[in-house]
């Protein structure tokens, strides 16, 4: 109805913004990166040594906690994003794994995640089904713990919103990680629940929560999805960007789009 063509207009004229204070953002960052790059040319800030270049890796350090979230290094970052760059394209998991345990940063291991996830939704559906066998990987193995993943979806749900601006197929590509993670037990459902304010105001917000349910009904069933949707308390109609009155018929055609419908009765 009009209420639905407004929504459109208004949303096309936010995203307009989005991408202009985006871009403005971006230019000042890359300022800032030339800065920083010319102040470590001249010795000013001491550089980091990464392992495995000729000096054995310190390991974390003593008070390391991978419940609290720390910032990598420019350095450790940069080696993060490279391991999963170079694993998309090596499927060489073993190797990927080393990398991740070199970085010896468990409670800045959250960025490796996050980053993870923003290289691997500009590709395809295999590369998102590759990043998330390496992520349960991480989290089987220790080096990546549930809180590290908390913080990382946390972050990831907080920026979606301009992610799916950006990347149309953000959503049906994420979604299929998302589940993965959730069937793998690392991840709770709840997780869409305690999502950040910005999530909850994202345009495919309704959207991303039934594609993610259509993923877990291939494995669970209708039955158990329904059961485990419910557990979760995750209230998809407050996520309905629409006029009080479009609620249902909002999230309705949302969740009949894919395949899981009943979820709501």
């Amino acid at each position: 109805g009009g209420g639905f063509a407004q929504l459109a207009a208004a949303e096309e004229d936010r995203a307009a913004k989005r991408k202009r204070e985006k871009k403005e953002k971006k230019q000042a960052q890359a300022r800032r990166a030339a800065e920083d790059e010319a102040k470590a040319a001249d010795g000013s800030e001491a550089a980091e040594p990464q392992a495995g270049a000729g000096t054995p890796s310190a390991g974390p350090a003593p008070d390391a906690d991978p419940e609290t979230k720390d910032e990598l290094g420019e350095a450790k970052r940069k080696s993060g994003r490279l391991l999963v760059e170079e694993y998309l394209v090596s499927h060489d998991l073993g190797e990927a794994v080393l990398c991740a345990r070199e970085l010896a940063a468990p409670s800045g291991m959250w960025q490796v995640v996050l980053d993870g996830f923003s290289v691997a939704v500009e590709k395809r559906a295999e590369e998102m089904d590759k990043l998330s066998g390496l992520l349960v990987k991480l989290l089987e193995d220790g080096i990546v713990h549930r809180a590290q993943l908390a913080f990382a979806m946390d972050a990831f749900l907080a920026a979606f919103d301009d992610v799916t601006i950006d990347i149309p197929r953000a959503g049906e590509l994420s979604s299929r990680a998302l589940a993965r993670l959730v069937l793998s037990g690392y991840l709770p459902l709840s997780f869409l629940a305690t999502a950040p304010e910005d999530f909850k105001a994202a345009f495919k917000a309704v959207d991303l929560v039934a594609r993610i349910l259509g993923e877990l009904q291939a494995e669970w069933g209708p039955e158990r999805t329904k059961e485990e949707f419910r557990a979760s308390g995750v209230d998809v109609k407050e996520l309905a960007p629409v006029p009080a009155g479009e609620v249902d018929a909002f999230v309705s055609e949302a969740m009949t789009r894919h395949g899981v419908q009943y979820v709501l009765e």
